[in-house]
C-alpha cells in the first residue's frame, strides 16, 4: 500500500511538471500543437480521490490528521472519547464523520475559541456526541470565566447535517451550536441538543436551520437564557419536536428571521415566554404544536412582528397565554385552543392586532378570557367560543376595537359577557350567543359603544342582559333578543345612549314590571319597532 502510494505521488509530481513544461512552450508558440495534449493532463489533475480512514481515540496526532481529511473523505471512528486541546477546523466539502456504535465522544479541553468550526459544504456528523472538558465546567460553572463561544460553529458557506448526534450540556461553552453568516446551514435530525451556558443553539446573520425529530433542554429547569435564537433575517424550520426548561424564552425569533414550526408537541416549561415574535418583518406560523406551562406568556408577538398558528394548543400559562403587543404586531389563529391560564387567555396592548377563527378560549382563572387595551388594538373574532372566565370574557379598553362574528360567549363567573370601556372604545357584534354571565351580558360605560346585530342575550344570573352607563356611552341594536336576566333586559343610566331597531325583548324582571329602564339627565332612548314582554 505505501509503494503504491508513493508511485502515485511520484506519477502525480510527473504530471506537475510537464504541465509547466507545456504551458511555457505554448506561451512562447502560441501555434503549438501540444495544447491538444495539455487538456486531458488538467483534466486528470482536478480528479477527486475519495477516501475512507478508520479511527481511533488514541492515534497519535489525531487532531492533525482529522483536519488534513480531503473532499468526499469518509472517517469511521472507533467507540471511544477523542480529546481536542484546541479548535478543530473542518475545511472540506462532503466531508462524512460515522461512529456506527454510536459510542463516540468529540470532547473539547481547551475553554477558548469554538469546538470545532465548520467550513466546507455539506459536512456530515452521524452517532457522534460535542461536549466540554467536565473539568473545565466545573471551573467555569462558578467562576463564569470560559470564553469559549460553542461547541459546534458552522460560519458562512459552510453546510452541515447531524444524524443522532448529542450535544451536552454544560457551562464551558456559551452555546451549543452558532450559525453566522449567509448561507450558513446546518439540519440536525434526532439530535439531542443540551443548553450551554447562554443558550442550545444561535442562526445569525442570514444563516438558516432545520430541527427535525430532536429535543432542546436546558440542563436543569430554567437553566439559560434563551433555547434557541434567530435573528437577523435568519430562519428556522422545526418539526416534531420538543423545547424545555429554559429562563427567559424557548424559541426567540427576532430583527426580520423567520421560523416555521410543525407538529412540535412540547415548547414548555419556560420561565419567560414559550415562543417569542419581536421586530418588524419577523414571521413565524406554528402547526400542530403545543405550548404550555411557561411563566408569562405561550406565545408572545412584540414590536412589529407576526405570527400565525393552525390548530395549535396553549396551555397552563402562569399568566398570559398569548400577548400581543406594540403598533404593527399581530397574531392570527386558526382552530386553536387557549386555556387554564392564570391571566388573560389573549392580552392585546399598544395597537397590537388579533384575529382568532374557529377557535376557544377557556378557563381563564383570575381575569379576562381576551382583554385589548389602548388605541389601536384590535381583535376580530369568527365563529369563536369563549367561556368559563373568571373575568370578562371579551373587554376593549382605552380605545380598543374589538369585532366578533358568529361567537358564542358563556359562563363568565363574577363579571360580564362583553364590555366596552372608555372614550373611543367599541364591540361590535354579529349572530353572536352571550349567556350564563354573572353580571350584564354586554355594557358599554364611561364613553364605550356596543353594537349588536342579529345577537341573542340570555341568562345574566344577577343582572341585565344589555347596560349602558355614562355620558358618551352608547349602544346601538339591530333585530336582537334578550331574554330571561335576572333585571331589566335593557338598562340605560347617567347620560347614556341607545338605539332599537327591531328585536324582542321578554321573561326579563325589573323593578317598574318592565324589561327596559332608563335613568338620569340627559339619557335617550330610541326605539323602532321593537317588542319588550315580561
Amino acid at each position: 500500500m505505501q509503494n503504491d502510494t508513493l508511485r502515485f505521488e511520484e506519477d502525480l509530481h510527473c504530471e506537475i511538471r510537464q504541465t509547466h513544461h507545456f504551458r511555457k512552450i505554448q506561451k512562447l508558440n502560441p501555434e503549438s500543437n501540444l495544447s491538444h495534449q495539455l487538456a486531458p493532463r488538467e483534466k486528470f489533475l482536478a480528479v477527486s480521490h475519495s477516501r475512507t480512514i478508520q479511527i481511533g481515540p488514541t492515534h497519535l496526532k489525531l487532531q492533525s490528521r482529522l483536519q488534513r481529511v480531503n473532499d468526499g473523505d469518509t472517517v469511521i471512528l472507533a467507540p471511544g472519547i477523542y480529546e481536542f486541546i484546541s479548535t478543530l477546523h473542518v475545511v472540506a466539502s462532503n466531508i462524512t464523520f460515522i461512529s456506527p456504535s454510536e459510542a463516540s465522544t468529540f470532547r473539547f479541553m481547551h475553554s477558548d475559541g469554538d469546538g470545532i468550526i465548520i467550513a466546507g459544504k455539506k459536512s456530515v456528523f452521524k452517532g457522534i456526541t460535542f461536549e466540554c472538558s467536565p473539568h473545565l465546567d466545573e471551573i467555569s460553572k462558578p467562576l463564569q470565566v470560559s470564553n469559549a463561544h460553542a461547541l459546534v460553529s458552522v460560519i458562512t458557506g459552510a453546510s452541515v447535517e447531524f444524524d443522532k448526534c448529542a450535544f451536552s450540556r454544560g457551562s464551558c461553552s456559551a452555546h451549543s451550536l452558532i450559525l453566522s453568516g449567509a448561507q450558513a446551514f446546518a439540519s440536525l435530525f434526532q439530535c439531542i441538543i443540551g443548553t450551554q451556558r447562554k443558550g442550545a443553539i444561535i442562526a445569525t446573520l442570514q444563516s438558516s436551520i432545520t430541527i427535525d425529530n430532536s429535543i432542546v433542554k436546558g440542563a436543569d429547569r430554567y437553566s439559560a437564557p434563551i433555547g434557541i435564537l434567530i435573528e437577523q433575517r435568519s430562519s428556522l424550520k422545526m418539526r416534531s419536536s420538543e423545547i424545555c426548561g429554559f429562563v427567559s424564552i424557548g424559541v426567540l425569533t427576532a430583527s426580520g428571521s423567520s421560523a416555521a414550526l410543525t407538529n412540535c408537541k412540547s415548547i414548555s416549561h419556560n420561565q419567560r415566554d414559550a415562543i417569542c415574535a419581536h421586530g418588524l418583518g419577523t414571521v413565524v406560523t406554528a402547526t400542530g404544536c403545543q405550548f404550555c406551562n411557561s411563566i408569562e406568556a405561550n406565545v408572545a408577538v412584540l414590536f412589529g412582528a407576526h405570527l400565525e398558528a393552525n390548530n395549535c394548543q396553549f396551555s397552563g400559562g402562569m399568566f398570559q397565554g398569548c400577548v400581543v403587543q406594540g403598533a404593527g404586531s399581530a397574531l392570527h389563529l386558526r382552530s386553536c385552543e387557549t386555556q387554564d391560564t392564570l391571566e388573560a387567555c389573549v392580552s392585546i396592548s399598544r395597537g397590537g392586532h388579533f384575529a382568532a377563527i374557529d377557535s376557544t378560549f377557556s378557563h381563564s382563572k383570575e381575569m379576562q378570557g381576551i382583554a385589548a387595551q389602548g388605541l389601536g388594538s384590535s381583535v376580530e373574532l369568527l365563529n369563536c367560543k369563549i367561556h368559563s372566565c373568571k373575568g370578562t370574557c371579551v373587554l376593549a379598553l382605552t380605545g380598543a376595537i374589538a369585532c366578533l362574528h358568529d361567537c358564542e360567549i358563556k359562563n363568565s363567573i363574577s363579571m360580564q359577557g362583553v364590555c366596552a370601556e372608555g372614550n373611543s372604545s367599541s364591540v361590535k357584534m354579529v349572530r353572536c350567543q352571550i349567556k350564563g354571565t354573572r353580571e350584564a351580558c354586554v355594557v358599554a360605560m364611561h364613553g364605550g359603544a356596543v353594537q349588536l346585530e342579529c345577537c341573542v342575550l340570555s341568562h345574566s344570573i344577577s343582572s341585565r342582559g344589555l347596560s349602558v352607563e355614562g355620558p358618551n356611552s352608547s349602544a346601538l341594536l339591530i333585530d336582537s333578543r334578550i331574554k330571561n336576566c335576572a333585571t331589566a333586559a335593557i338598562c340605560v343610566l347617567n347620560g347614556a345612549k341607545i338605539k332599537i331597531q327591531g328585536g324582542t325583548f321578554s321573561d326579563c324582571r325589573s323593578s317598574e314590571g318592565q324589561g327596559m329602564c332608563v335613568q338620569g339627565s340627559e339619557t335617550t332612548a330610541e326605539i323602532v319597532d321593537a317588542c319588550f314582554a315580561r
